[in-house]
């Protein structure tokens, strides 16, 4: 169970990434709390079906705090890279607005919906 799905029943979205280049153009995926895992099998959080150049199991995650309110990538467990903004990822990096991840011939957009100015903790203080 997610960090706001305990306090507000539901897991809500906390941003997307956009498929910009790839089998799933145009296509987004909703990010929750925590760590996203990043992968081509079905049972990822962000399954990138169809492209064999991403790997199938934990390819990259991408990683909501919700103290921080900040979103950071970083590799997976497979031995393929992950790319963001064109520069390999080797360690948990920062991302903002507009960034592009790549993985294998995928690319997506990252699209933040929480920050420190909205944020689920905020809405339900607000409706307590």
């Amino acid at each position: 169970v997610g960090y706001y799905a305990k306090s507000i029943g539901t897991e809500p979205v906390v941003g997307w990434l956009v498929c910009t280049e790839g089998n799933h153009f145009g296509e987004d995926y909703k990010l929750k709390t925590g760590r996203n895992f990043i992968g081509r099998g079905a049972n990822m959080d962000v399954a990138i079906t169809g492209d064999n150049t991403v790997s199938r199991e934990r390819h990259a995650v991408v990683v909501y705090d919700p103290k921080t309110h900040t979103f950071l990538v970083q590799p997976g467990e497979s031995k393929e890279l992950c790319y963001l903004n064109d520069e390999v990822v080797l360690s948990a990096k920062k991302i903002e607005l507009h960034d592009i991840l790549t993985l294998g011939a995928t690319k997506l957009i990252f699209i933040p919906c929480c920050s420190e100015k909205f944020n689920w903790e905020l809405v339900t203080k607000e409706t307590e």
